[in-house]
C-alpha cells in the first residue's frame, strides 16, 4: 500500500522546516535574515492552499454536510481557530477564490485584482479584507 499525497507532503514539509530551522538557530545573520523572507513566502503560500481550501468545502457543502451553519464555525471548531481568525480566512476565500454560478459556471473572484494579488504571493489574507472602502481593489 502506498503512502497518499498527503502523507508524503507532510513527511517533506516537516523534512523542509527541520532545515529551515537549523538554519534559523545556527545560520550567518544573512542566512537568518533570508530564513525571514522564506518563512513569510511560505506562509503566504500556505494561506492560499488555506483559502483555496477553504473556498473548496464552501462551495461543495461539505460543512454544511456536517452540520455548520456556516465555515467561519466549522473552521472555529475544526481548527481550534478564534472567531476573528475564521472569518479573515472565509472572507478572502469569498473574495479572491473563483465562484460557481447557479447553472454550474464558474465564475470569476469577486475582486479579481486582489486575487491576482494574493494569488501570486504579494499580498497575504489581510489584503483580502472585502469589508473596508476600496479593500481589495
Amino acid at each position: 500500500m502506498s503512502e497518499s499525497p498527503l502523507a508524503a507532503a507532510q513527511c517533506l514539509f516537516a523534512q523542509a522546516l527541520d532545515a529551515v530551522r537549523g538554519v534559523a538557530e545556527a545560520g550567518s545573520a544573512d542566512e537568518r535574515v533570508s530564513v525571514l523572507r522564506l518563512c513569510e513566502a511560505v506562509a503566504r503560500q500556505v494561506d492560499q492552499v488555506t483559502v483555496a481550501a477553504v473556498a473548496g468545502l464552501d462551495r461543495d457543502g461539505v460543512f454544511a454536510d456536517r452540520g455548520y451553519r456556516s465555515a467561519v464555525q466549522a473552521l472555529s471548531d475544526l481548527l481550534g481557530w478564534e472567531h476573528v481568525e475564521a472569518r479573515r480566512r472565509t472572507v478572502a476565500a469569498d473574495q479572491v477564490a473563483p465562484r460557481t454560478g447557479l447553472d454550474g459556471a464558474v465564475l470569476p473572484a469577486r475582486l479579481p485584482a486582489t486575487a491576482e494579488v494574493f494569488g501570486a504571493g504579494a499580498g497575504g489574507v489581510a489584503a483580502c479584507r472585502g469589508d473596508r472602502p476600496g479593500a481589495g481593489q
